[in-house]
């Protein structure tokens, strides 16, 4: 009957032992797929801080606004956008944003064109003299 106690809590030590083991790779993992989350937020935050700069960049016309490029360097990450009137209806600028940390790229492409006189839809997004038209987001590992 003594061996059978010893048998006994060895077993529960060893399946408490594999549990605890199990947790801690469920933890790892946990913890993994937070900063990747938190990552890919982190550089869509960026790109969309990117538009904002080219969109606060662009003249009061399209017709006065012209090919630009910018990078900027921050403790984040890095911001970037071009910007284009090539191929594009008249009154359109077509803008390219972007986010780079951490082995993450997220890209904003956006097509923004002159507010007409009068009042802003309330469901557009807006900025001083122009609105957005289209917008696609895209997040991707980056080399």
């Amino acid at each position: 009957m003594g061996s059978s106690k010893i048998v006994f809590v060895g077993a529960v030590a060893v399946i408490i032992g594999i549990f605890g083991f199990g947790i801690k790779r469920a933890e790892k993992g946990s913890v993994e797929i937070a900063t990747t989350h938190a990552t890919q937020v982190l550089v869509k935050s960026l790109a969309l801080q990117g538009l904002n700069r080219a969109v606060e960049d662009l003249p009061s016309t399209a017709s006065s606004a012209s090919e630009r490029t910018e990078e900027i360097t921050t403790s984040e990450g890095t911001i970037g956008y071009s910007r284009s009137i090539i191929g594009m209806p008249a009154g359109q600028v077509k803008i390219i944003s972007y986010g780079i940390a951490n082995g993450q790229k997220a890209t904003v492409t956006t097509v923004v064109t002159e507010l007409p006189d009068g009042p802003i839809p309330p469901r557009d997004k807006s900025w001083r003299l122009w609105k957005q038209v289209s917008s696609v987001r895209i997040v991707t590992a980056y080399p």
